[in-house]
């Protein structure tokens, strides 16, 4: 590592390459400040756009037990006003006038802020930034105003099925692990017995500086200044971040787990605002955010497996059966300390009828990927699939939003070393099949928390949930079905199977030459004008050549003339569904 001294401030620069996708034009460097904030810093100079997140290692589940929703507040009020610059809402007033915008999010153990300006006006921005972490006011009249912005987001979410889905889930979690606690809050959390503002304003102050520190922060910047300009700015404007003594990243993993074994399985009835008819199927399982787990990724690895749509897949079965329109496998949550894998199917009114035996379907896809790749070969076969899949993506992706990118970034500073902080959190570099089964083994009807969500459905011994209201039911599950889940009749010819090699992966990426017409319109600085390749009755197909981003990639778009959907309301409103 390289130190820098200056007057009074150094930054170390961590040496060796950053690995990024061969696409990707932008220089970076990786630095820490001495107070120990990390930054990665984002030399592009052809952005039409600069931006700037930070990453704050902890998020909702440090809430006290008394106030509900404090980091989601605590959020909302560093945007407000700082020492520096005490008009409050001045730094949405500037972001306005400069073509800028800003937002943030609280999640369980991450809170993330972050802008997007023009790029001129970047380092102007980064002053109003960091003063978020150096010295927020928090005055008393805004604490009093921002809870009802609070409350109206809460309020907002009050008819959201996704909202009122996860908090269910949540309360059924046991009480002594954060995962229960309801974290947006609201009036009543914040201000719990008619309490005064100047309480919550103490009690705000107090929790910030007990969980706001600079090693807990990661930082990028994304600019069209050079490298050394943004690392003058962070260095500048960020090293009076204070590192507070005390303060560490919590740590939750000497809690009880969400859910316990015992307190397993689980089944409820869930009424659902919108006309929804779906089954979520969840495990909990152990925290996988060790380092080979997240070179390996095995929640993502078993989303590609159970989540697929191709012949031989899980979808694929349901809907030949017609008792599913659409699946989707991956992460429920994943945190340090325990994980949780969800399986999530729409289904049809035939499939809700059949409820049970779309969850034995799914303990037979279990069963089936399981027994698959227990063969070497098999499991070279998924692994040589997956990495391929992630390598095209990373290597030939597009260029993202700018503050989308800063953002995304800064959280996964906390989980990969430098070098591999744009590579790893995009490709899967391993292959565990031991790792992968042990997973499964896991995923049994024992282990099982089922929640079934049907609008048509009159739920009996009605239950509602604390926050939003939501009404369920505990769903009695038939007699026997655990142990017919656990070997389920699935058959194997034509039924479930690992996921087949896909034939249009591609191999060969060499750009074909330009036509004579594209080289001449690229010299003269203008596009090629579309080329009529078919013109008949039945329809016409045009083709442009566009090789000035030097990507090997096409897009095709397909309209169709379809005189009677704009006939009728009913003609529109069938065009919009699926088959």
């Amino acid at each position: 590592m390289l130190m820098l001294a200056g007057a009074a401030q150094s930054v170390v620069n961590h040496p060796g390459p950053i690995v990024k996708s061969p696409s990707d034009n932008r220089d970076y460097r990786a630095i820490t400040l001495d107070n120990g904030l990390k930054a990665m810093l984002i030399s592009d100079p052809t952005a039409v756009a600069a931006s700037a997140a930070v990453d704050v290692h902890v998020g909702a589940f440090h809430d006290p037990e008394d106030r509900p929703g404090l980091a989601h507040f605590c959020e909302h009020m560093l945007f407000l006003s700082t020492k520096a610059y005490p008009v409050e809402n001045e730094y949405f007033k500037f972001l306005s006038q400069h073509g800028g915008h800003a937002n943030a999010y609280t999640a369980s153990t991450h809170t993330n802020f972050f802008f997007e300006i023009q790029p001129d006006q970047l380092e102007p921005t980064l002053d109003r930034f960091a003063q978020f972490f150096i010295a927020p006011i928090f005055s008393e009249d805004a604490v009093d105003r921002e809870l009802h912005a609070v409350a109206s987001e809460h309020s907002k979410n009050l008819q959201n099925d996704a909202w009122r889905k996860r908090q269910l889930l949540k309360s059924f979690a046991n009480p002594a692990h954060p995962y229960h606690k309801f974290s947006t809050g609201s009036v009543e959390t914040l201000l719990p017995n008619n309490s005064s503002a100047k309480v919550l304003r103490e009690k705000l102050v107090a929790w910030y500086n007990r969980s706001y520190s600079a090693p807990l922060m990661a930082l990028t910047i994304s600019g069209k200044q050079n490298l050394s300009t943004l690392q003058q700015w962070a260095v500048s404007k960020f090293s009076a971040v204070p590192r507070r003594a005390g303060v560490a990243v919590p740590d939750y993993s000497k809690l009880p787990r969400p859910y316990a074994d015992h307190e397993l399985p689980r089944a409820y009835d869930f009424k659902p605002v919108r006309q929804e008819q779906s089954l979520t199927l969840q495990w909990p399982l152990q925290g996988l955010m060790t380092k080979d787990n997240l070179a390996e990724k095995p929640l993502k690895t078993l989303g590609f497996l159970l989540g697929g749509e191709a012949k031989g897949s899980l979808l694929a079965l349901l809907i030949e059966k017609g008792w599913a329109e659409g699946l989707v496998a991956g992460a429920g949550d994943a945190e340090d300390d325990y994980s949780i894998f969800e399986v999530r199917v729409a289904c049809t009114p035939l499939g809700m009828d059949k409820w049970a035996e779309v969850v034995s379907h799914v303990f037979g896809a279990i069963r089936a990927m399981k027994k698959g790749i227990g063969n070497a070969a098999e499991a070279a076969r998924i692994g040589k699939m997956v990495r391929h899949v992630d390598e095209l993506n990373f290597d030939y992706k597009e260029e993202e939003e700018a503050s989308g990118y800063t953002s995304d970034l800064a959280g996964n500073l906390h989980q990969y070393e430098a070098a591999d902080a744009l590579r790893g959190p995009a490709v899967t570099s391993g292959f565990n099949a031991t790792r992968l089964a042990g997973l499964l083994a896991r995923m049994t009807p024992q282990r099982l928390l089922l929640l079934r969500a049907d609008f048509a459905r009159n739920l009996t011994k009605v239950q509602k949930e604390k926050w939003y209201g939501t009404e369920y039911a505990e769903l009695a599950l038939p007699a026997g079905s655990l142990e017919e889940w656990s070997y389920p009749g699935v058959p194997s010819d034509g039924g479930l199977t690992l996921p087949e090699e896909n034939a249009f992966l591609p191999s060969d990426f060499k750009l074909l030459a330009q036509p004579a017409r594209a080289a001449a319109s690229a010299a003269a600085g203008a596009a090629e004008p579309p080329q009529l390749l078919f013109n008949r009755s039945s329809g016409t197909l045009w083709h442009r050549t566009e090789t000035s981003f030097g990507l090997p990639m096409a897009t095709m778009q397909i309209s169709w003339a379809v005189p009677r959907v704009g006939r009728s309301a009913r003609g529109a409103v069938l065009a919009q569904v699926k088959p």
